[in-house]
């Protein structure tokens, strides 16, 4: 007949069992309640460093630069967001206060007269946040000095960037450069 004997409380093999099992309890502990990251809330007009103008938009969801002016709506943004949660960075979504849509950071197919045809960046502002093109991450050093970035399937970032030209030709590149047209400000 074979028995299996219990280590006697007080030895060596009982403390270490209990030893064993407070950490294993206090590993699962802490997987089940490490904090979720830290969400916040802002409400601020979006500067571009190069230009000094600020993002603006309509209610037909175009997005373009003008002079930065206080209470204008227009361009007035709520940044939704949540802290480190992309490599260390903030992803967020930013609405419009006026129009209550997303601003989104996305790409056409643009075609030549010749028939070639390659995607090209675009921003417009999107009803809702199902849209993976709305969850943009802010890269930089905080939100003073801030790059504005969405991921393309299997490609790298799509950048916010503005000219001189407040008709903004150019708004989004395949390249992030990391520039001061490329560089932005909530203010």
């Amino acid at each position: 007949m074979i028995t299996s004997r219990l280590p006697r409380r007080g030895t060596p093999r009982s403390r270490l069992a209990r030893i064993c099992l407070a950490f294993a309890l206090g590993i699962v502990s802490i997987g089940l309640f490490a904090p979720a990251a830290q969400a916040y809330d802002m409400t601020r007009h979006i500067q571009n460093y190069a230009t000094g103008e600020c993002l603006d938009s309509n209610v037909n969801g175009d997005v373009y630069m003008l002079p930065c002016q206080d209470g204008n709506d227009w361009q007035t943004w709520f940044v939704h967001g949540s802290l480190g949660s992309e490599g260390g960075y903030d992803t967020v979504t930013i609405q419009n206060k006026k129009t209550g849509r997303y601003l989104s950071i996305s790409s056409y197919l643009f075609c030549s007269v010749a028939g070639a045809c390659w995607p090209l960046p675009k921003v417009s502002t999107v009803n809702g946040t199902g849209d993976p093109t709305t969850r943009i991450t802010g890269a930089g050093v905080g939100w003073w000095k801030v790059t504005l970035r969405v991921l393309r399937p299997n490609s790298p970032y799509y950048c916010l960037e503005a000219t001189a030209d407040t008709a903004v030709n150019r708004f989004g590149t395949p390249n992030c450069t990391y520039s001061s047209n490329q560089t932005w400000r909530l203010i």
